[in-house]
């Protein structure tokens, strides 16, 4: 009878989770167009299938996701299979979850295990992550397979340490709070004298690590395999702005997705010399702690917000909005469970099984490092979603005990959850709904521009007040050439922003979509900007590249201040991609392509996956007439875009060239 239920349960998971995936996929351009984290892991993973498999970029992300992910995409999966795939492993989550709570409470609480794994194939978050290319779907399976493993070694006295020590290894290196997990678990072995145990369950955990490390290590960032952005996170979690969601104070000023690369440069910055991504991350997180030691009552406030975001608050947005999504993907409400359920209950069902003396050490050991993570960072939905399958299955247990034992328990807990769901004060949900259009209009740039304009104005009718979304609208509309939306969205940037860098900068770019001839005009004002705080170049790159691109097209004159404007934000940042490729654009007009092909190979380096840097280089190398080197680097761009006409036309020049003329 129980199993029966339990595929009852898995039938109507799944018949929801894959609903909601054809709507997802039919309704919202993230399907094949991955935005923000997704962006990155893709990115990556394609990176890894051109055989680039040693960066030290790879470090400022967990690992294990782009690989996995490199893995099924180089086996031909497209963008909807790896969301099947995740939803495999969303399902078989909730098959863990009924295990590990009949092993629990199975002979006390006998509903307790089909109760607590309906609580989370019903909870939406869960799913809603399965569509995204986050690895935090992953990074819950083997938290879960390795509490799984534990307890059955622990009842069948088995050698299966070792594949809990490697489940949650992998774990931790798709998300790198579970390596916490792996301390506590040891330490409760060892604490029961279990000592052979500890020894292969630590053993399972550290062969997974090696190959990672290795490849740290060959990257030139140590032997650490987990990612360098500890310290800019904790720096998010307490500046003198925060709230306890995703606010980053000015350094880190910007997505979450460039939190390190950005953190890394602000570090050097206030340094004064070049750091690592390790040493970056460090100097923040010291500047954290002595915010905390400067601000004892302030940290204390933000945990106390944090506590309450954690429990209480809505599924709170980071890249994505659960809530924004729901009417494009109405199978989304589907899913009537909110956190704030799993959490009372889940809270109430851990105090009744201590007070009837149930052993649960395994549990909190692999619980306590997420609570402690999101209090010292930020929450959001992504973030405590590791707690949600521990907390259903002390959920299960509560309602059992309600519903069969005590059902006046029941509304007294109902009761005290109600009120606290009432009154919610900290969340505007006007931010995180301009998140997501933004998000939206990203993701349908390069293929949908009106819809991109649409979804932009979604965002600016939420806060109209926020200069940056007129101008990122000005920006979109300059691309797709429309000069109409391009004047609007300048004349609401300018109203907002009268004296910005970004303001001057459009109105330079809008003169040049009005008349190509009024070049000179548009450098005038990008130098007026300038020269209004020259002591902020940095700040104003965007203003230097706009000004340098425009004067490359001088002749020799404008050629050479460009090039020096060029080396100067190289000055300041040697690993501005961007910047090498403009100077080396510069290089090739001036005929020294061997210093161009150096420029174009610093700007693949710093940005791999931009096409026209590796066609460029290409071009550099064949006016050197190394054409094999050259036919390389054009393939290399069209393997990044396929669709890339003119790398395709080099490489037919380029192959087209004999490189060998028989004597």
């Amino acid at each position: 009878m129980k199993r029966r239920h339990l595929l009852l349960l898995l039938a109507l998971a799944a018949i929801i989770r894959f609903s909601y995936l054809a709507d997802y996929l039919a309704s919202l351009p993230y399907g094949d167009a991955p935005i923000a984290d997704a962006y990155v892991h893709d990115a990556f993973a394609n990176r890894m299938l051109r055989g680039h498999l040693v960066d030290e970029e790879y470090t400022v992300r967990s690992p294990l996701f782009p690989v996995l992910l490199a893995g099924l995409k180089g086996i031909g999966l497209s963008f909807g299979a790896i969301y099947i795939f995740q939803m495999l492993l969303g399902l078989a989550t909730v098959v863990l979850v009924y295990r590990i709570s009949a092993h629990l409470f199975g002979d006390q609480a006998p509903l307790a295990p089909l109760i607590g794994a309906s609580l989370f194939a019903l909870y939406g978050s869960a799913a809603f992550h399965e569509t995204k290319l986050l690895g935090v779907s992953v990074g819950v399976f083997f938290l879960v397979v390795a509490g799984s493993l534990i307890l059955w070694a622990r009842a069948r006295r088995s050698v299966a340490e070792i594949p809990a020590g490697v489940a949650l290894s992998l774990a931790s290196l798709a998300v790198p709070q579970f390596a916490l997990s792996a301390i506590l678990v040891a330490v409760l072995q060892l604490a029961r004298k279990r000592f052979g145990r500890a020894l292969l369950f630590g053993l399972g955990f550290v062969v997974p690590l090696v190959p990672f490390s290795v490849r740290s290590h060959l990257a030139g960032a140590g032997l650490n395999p987990f990612p360098a952005q500890s310290g800019g996170m904790l720096y998010v979690g307490f500046h003198d702005g925060a709230n306890g969601a995703f606010r980053p104070p000015v350094e880190l000023d910007g997505p979450v997705v460039s939190i390190t690369q950005k953190g890394r440069r602000a570090a050097e910055e206030e340094t004064g010399r070049p750091l690592g991504t390790h040493e970056a991350s460090n100097h923040f997180r010291a500047k954290a702690i002595r915010w905390i030691v400067d601000h004892p009552l302030g940290a204390l406030r933000l945990i106390a917000i944090k506590v309450y975001r954690l429990a209480m608050a809505y599924e709170v947005p980071l890249n994505y909005d659960f809530q924004e999504e729901r009417p494009d993907t109405p199978t989304l409400y589907a899913y009537p469970v909110p956190f704030s359920l799993l959490f009372v209950f889940g809270v109430a069902g851990f105090v009744m099984a201590t007070r009837r003396r149930i052993s649960q050490g395994i549990l909190v050991a692999l619980a306590v490092p997420t609570i402690l993570t999101v209090l010292a960072f930020v929450v959001t939905a992504r973030y405590r979603l590791p707690l949600a399958p521990f907390l259903a299955i002390w959920a299960g247990f509560a309602l059992h005990v309600v519903l069969v034992e005590n059902r006046k328990k029941l509304a007294v807990i109902l009761g005290a959850a109600s009120a606290l769901l009432l009154v919610n004060p900290l969340d505007d949900p006007r931010f995180p709904a301009a998140a997501e259009q933004l998000n939206r209009a990203s993701a349908y740039r390069g293929t949908n521009p009106e819809r991109a304009l649409a979804a932009l104005d979604r965002a600016i009718a939420f806060t109209p007040e926020v200069p940056s979304l007129w101008a990122t609208r000005t920006e979109f509309a300059l691309s797709a050439g429309n000069l109409a939306e391009a004047r609007r969205g300048l004349r609401e940037t300018t109203r907002l922003a009268p004296d910005s860098a970004t303001a001057a900068l459009l109105r330079g770019e809008v003169m040049l979509l009005e008349d190509r001839a009024r070049q000179s005009e548009a450098q005038a004002v990008w130098r007026a900007a300038l020269a209004e705080a020259p002591g902020r170049k940095a700040r104003n790159r965007r203003l230097l590249l706009a000004l340098g691109a425009s004067l490359r097209d001088e002749g020799n004159a404008g050629q050479t201040e460009a090039a020096t404007l060029f080396r100067e934000l190289l000055a300041r940042d040697p690993r501005d991609a961007t910047a090498h490729a403009e100077l080396g654009l510069v290089q090739i007009a001036a005929g020294d392509f061997v210093a161009a092909e150096a420029s174009f190979r610093h700007a693949a380096k710093n940005d791999p996956d931009s096409a026209g840097h590796w066609n460029n280089l290409g071009v550099a190398l064949l006016r050197q007439q190394r054409h094999r080197e050259a036919c390389t680097a054009f393939r290399e761009a069209l393997a990044i875009d396929p669709a890339f006409a003119r790398a395709r036309q080099n490489l037919a020049r380029c192959e087209s060239i004999p490189t060998w003329i028989p004597g």
